[in-house]
């Protein structure tokens, strides 16, 4: 006993880390599994009696019986399992008694304990309501009420360790078990009765005990626990709605999850009139006593009703048969209505609430509303017959109106001219925002009415934004419903008539009312006074109705000319620009260059006089805007737009004379990839070159300068590829003298570039292993011959540790993970050759270096490492022989990696990795060579792995079976988190 003592004082007490500590946590580890860990830990707990024990030995003590309880209570006889819960129902009532309140950790886990003592031995423990009972008196003789809580958080542990019992029972002791504690349900809903009314501090604790009684609390039993019906019988249903109405925040929160619960739990037809009148009992409740909740603004109210929206919605949803009732019900005002009429009412009440929170419950409910209206049995019916029609449109059209007031972002935050905020306000609304348009999508879908009825629902909506110009908060909101409205028209394109050269097209835009509706709301759009907000809902209207339908040439027109009014702001400049880049695309495939030479002549005057010089991505879009819109020009209206373009105007704006040649060098490279007349962009690169090495020659110690060169390479290389081969030449030299100097990304960008247009096999051999070779020197990777553990630890430590150089190293990485892809692809030989100056080759390192990568932490890393091992061992263009030989050297620390995996939180980050598992074993297209030797290493390396060291011996050798058996990805899957589940649960138990 003086060893555990000592053990638990320095695993809770010693120094965090240190040998002492971790010492003191395997002799507790290993004790604990020793038969002489009962009578230790039992003498601990008894010695309250005679003198103070620390917490931490209670603490170690209590965790010890509890285990021991769970593992070996079947090996106890009866007098040991007497002596065990009279230890444990002393120690709680000594507790209550004590003039100093006991640690609560402590005390809950002896409850959680005491709970699971009853689960085991209620059948012959026939005095444990009276024995539990003490707890209550000792503490009512003390003068408190710790017993009530501790006879609460006894009884919640029974549902729980019933669950785990009746899984490993044989039939008939599931049926005794379940039938004893089913028929003492009604004394627990008593227990939480009288907690909750006579008890204020344990009323938190009494609803977390009834939460874990309520039906389906023990899963695959149906019917156990208690229902609705078994809340009226005791009384509770009533204490339950007044609480939800309290002034206590966790209380009311509480008891509308609870209530939600209940209700969404039916019960047999032999109690569905019961339940009905519960239900009515309810909805009546809410619809009389609590609408006058939704008038108050204070803090509470709103805490209020968001508890009430809460229950209303699992009314609506789970019991709308009965809530909307077409019987009388009487109102304080006088008179009577429908209890269907009242719970509509109430339903747009708590969506008309103007907090967040309490619309955002009311949502699901809208968005199932008229799903049913074509269902003679469905609830669309039953409102019907209950609710007059006139109140039934009435109400749609208020919660429509209500949804978009909620969309609209507040006055302060349109005054800052910003577009996004780390206000808790606007990320709420940024937030619920989409669940709000998919809400109005699915009413408008069903609204009643002919079967276009939506469209006078979407003009309704425009009719509002061209009523709203000077409102810049209800125009953009309006913007962002319609744009998700446009969906809804998909029906009418598929119906449009085709010609044969636009058979590739969805629809012509005229092909329906429709149609026109969508493009008169682009025209009004861009009618409305300019703010960046306003900015990006024409851009995203824009953009989402270009992919729905193909507009006239002059909508296109329009368009870039609307967008172009607004380019000034700084914030939305970004988007817009794109956006006009986009809208060129298309200009320049289906107008003529006479019908759009007021676009391009705006464009091109954006273009020359843009101001916001930080936004110099955005600039380049316009000038590559403007080379596509040249494609239908003459010779002469191109040459003479190029020297509009391309003159040197920035010493008028006072720009330096660098940032100012900077700037030229990389839009002159955006016109060009822009061009589309292959002839005509060849020949500006020819006249461009020049320049550009004067730039190259004169930011050769300038880092800023190098990375906007690698930018206008980007832009180049694709035309000169297959015709000017020194320039090709020259791209890549520099690049790879650049690579050698400083650790930059966009550097590998250019090779992968390069390697997709290269003259020839020859050169880009030479650029890959020279690439590889500095690759490997800039990460500073250990040498291929040192543990692979020291490398991954290098790894695991600057992404831990050193954020700046973190960041460079993920994105270096990625980059050169897509180079040797694009090489694998393109030049499989390449990788084949040993590096310079390595003893593997340039694929062997490689995929040595994803396994690393493999085995650290870094989610995106290793998302992207998996699909580059699937690429490689699916690869018909390597040698067979070379991919066997890889295969074996990278199985056992694929396999590793991804054991390692299986104990992740949350399971879908690792999803990829496990799909990369199934390929490897299971695809066709892995050749059957390799996948023996990734099934060898499954079977060799799971039995022996510590990942599994908790586990049953039988089930973690049955894993690699199983991983093999199942070759549907789906069942796969199922089993690798059916794994993990279990691996979880072995650690938590331990």
């Amino acid at each position: 006993m003086e060893q555990l003592r000592c053990c638990a004082q320095q695993l809770f007490g010693g120094v965090p880390g240190s040998r002492g500590q971790k010492e003191a946590n395997e002799w507790l580890m290993r004790f604990q599994q020793t038969p002489e860990a009962w009578s230790a830990a039992l003498g601990i707990i008894q010695s309250l009696q005679t003198q103070r024990a620390d917490a931490a030995t209670l603490l170690v003590a209590t965790q010890i019986v509890r285990l021991k309880v769970a593992r070996c209570w079947t090996d106890l006889s009866s007098s040991e399992k007497l002596l065990v819960r009279q230890t444990l129902l002393q120690f709680l009532c000594a507790c209550c008694a004590a003039d100093q309140r006991m640690d609560r950790a402590i005390v809950r886990l002896t409850c959680a304990t005491l709970g699971a003592v009853l689960v085991r031995s209620v059948l012959e423990w026939h005095t444990w309501k009276a024995d539990l009972q003490q707890m209550v008196d000792a503490s009512t003789a003390a003068r408190n009420n710790e017993g009530m809580t501790m006879l609460l958080e006894t009884l919640s542990t029974v549902p729980s360790e019933t669950a785990g019992l009746v899984s490993a029972s044989t039939v008939e002791e599931q049926q005794e078990l379940l039938m004893t504690f089913d028929q003492e349900k009604m004394e627990v809903a008593t227990a939480v009765k009288s907690a909750l009314v006579n008890v204020p501090e344990a009323r938190l604790r009494a609803l977390l005990c009834l939460e874990s009684w309520v039906v389906g609390c023990v899963p695959r039993v149906e019917g156990f626990g208690l229902n609705l019906i078994d809340l009226m019988k005791s009384e509770l249903l009533g204490v339950l709605l007044e609480a939800l109405t309290g002034m206590e925040e966790e209380m009311s929160m509480s008891c509308s999850e609870l209530l939600a619960d209940i209700v969404s739990a039916r019960p047999a037809d032999a109690h569905a009139e019961a339940f009905s009148i519960g239900v009515t009992s309810m909805t009546t409740h809410l619809v009389i006593a609590t609408m006058n909740a939704f008038q108050r603004s204070d803090e509470a109210a709103r805490m209020t009703c968001r508890c009430l929206a809460r229950l209303a919605t699992a009314l609506a949803l789970q019991c709308g048969d009965i809530a909307f009732s077409p019987a009388q019900v009487h109102v304080p005002s006088g008179g009577s209505r429908s209890l269907g009429s009242l719970f509509l009412d109430y339903m747009l009440q708590c969506t008309k609430c103007a907090n967040l929170d309490v619309m955002e419950h009311t949502l699901e409910f809208w968005s199932f509303f008229l799903d049913q209206r074509t269902q003679p049995s469905g609830n669309w019916a039953r409102i019907c017959a209950s609710v007059h029609e006139d109140q039934i449109m009435t109400t749609l059209s208020q919660v429509v109106n209500s949804l978009l007031q909620h969309c609209k972002y507040p006055q302060w935050f349109i005054r800052t001219e910003q577009l996004s905020s780390d206000d808790p306000v606007v990320e709420q609304i940024d937030t619920t925002r989409r669940e709000i348009a998919d809400t109005i999508l699915s009413l408008f879908a069903n609204w009643p009415g002919p079967p276009s009825a939506y469209i006078a629902c979407v003009k309704g909506i425009s009719d509002l934004m061209a009523a709203s110009m000077e409102d810049v908060a209800t125009v953009e909101a309006a913007l962002y419903v319609l744009e998700h409205t446009i969906e809804l028209f998909e029906i009418d394109s598929s119906d449009s008539e085709e010609s044969e050269d636009e058979a590739s097209l969805r629809c012509s835009v005229d092909a329906s009312e429709g149609m026109q509706l969508l493009q008169c709301i682009l025209y009004e759009a861009l009618k409305v006074p300019k703010h960046p907000l306003i900015m990006r809902g024409i851009v995203r209207y824009v953009q989402t109705l270009c992919k729905e339908l193909v507009l006239p040439g002059d909508a296109y027109i329009k368009a870039v000319c609307g967008l172009l009014d607004g380019i000034h702001f700084s914030t939305s400049v970004c988007l817009t620009a794109r956006a006009v880049l986009q809208l060129s695309k298309s200009i320049s495939k289906i107008i003529p260059s006479s019908e759009s030479k007021e676009a391009l002549q705006r464009t091109i005057t954006a273009a020359i006089n843009f101001t916001a010089a930080a936004e110099l991505s955005s600039r380049g879009d316009l000038f590559e805007a403007c080379g596509h819109m040249f494609s239908n020009c003459t010779d002469e209206d191109f040459n003479q737009g190029c020297t509009v373009l391309l003159q040197r105007n920035t010493t008028a704006r006072g720009v330096p004379a660098d940032v100012d040649t900077g700037a030229t060098v990389y839009c002159t490279s955006r016109l060009i990839a822009g061009i589309e007349d292959r002839n005509r962009a060849v020949l500006v690169v020819e006249q461009f070159w020049p320049t550009v090495l004067q730039f190259v020659h004169a930011n050769q110690v300038n880092i800023e300068g190098k990375k906007l060169v690698l930018r206008v390479y980007l832009n180049l290389l694709p035309l000169v590829g297959d015709t000017h081969e020194t320039i090709w030449t020259s791209i890549v030299g520099f690049s790879l003298d650049w690579y050698g100097q400083c650790l930059s990304p966009e550097c590998i960008k250019c090779f992968t570039a390069a390697a997709r247009c290269a003259p020839s096999s020859e050169l880009v051999r030479k650029m890959t292993e020279t690439a590889s070779t500095i690759f490997r020197r800039n990460i500073d990777l250990p040498p291929p011959g040192s543990p692979i553990s020291e490398q991954v630890q290098h790894f695991q430590h600057i992404l831990d540790h050193d954020g700046e150089k973190a960041d460079t190293l993920v994105e270096e990485l990625s980059n050169y993970l897509d180079f040797f892809v694009t090489i694998q692809d393109l030049y499989p030989d390449c990788l084949i050759h040993n590096g310079c100056g390595q003893s593997e080759s340039i694929l062997w390192t490689n995929v040595h270096l994803c396994c690393v990568i493999l085995l650290t932490g870094h989610q995106d890393l290793q998302e992207k490492v998996a699909d580059v091992l699937v690429l490689v061992f699916s690869s018909k263009r390597l040698p067979a022989s070379a991919l066997l030989e890889l295969s074996t050297m990278a199985a056992p620390w694929i396999i590793e990696a991804s054991l390692r995996l299986l104990d992740s939180e949350p399971l879908h980050r690792v999803r990829k990795l496990w799909n990369m598992l199934f390929e490897l074993l299971h695809s066709p297209r892995v050749p059957q060579a390799l996948k023996a030797v990734f099934a060898g290493a499954i079977q060799t390396i799971i039995p022996q792995s510590e990942c599994f060291a908790d586990m049953p011996r039988d089930t973690v050798l049955s894993i690699p079976k199983n991983l093999l058996q199942f070759k549907s990805r789906e069942q796969f899957k199922r089993y690798v988190s059916q794994v993990a589940g279990h691996m979880k649960s072995a650690h938590n138990d331990c």
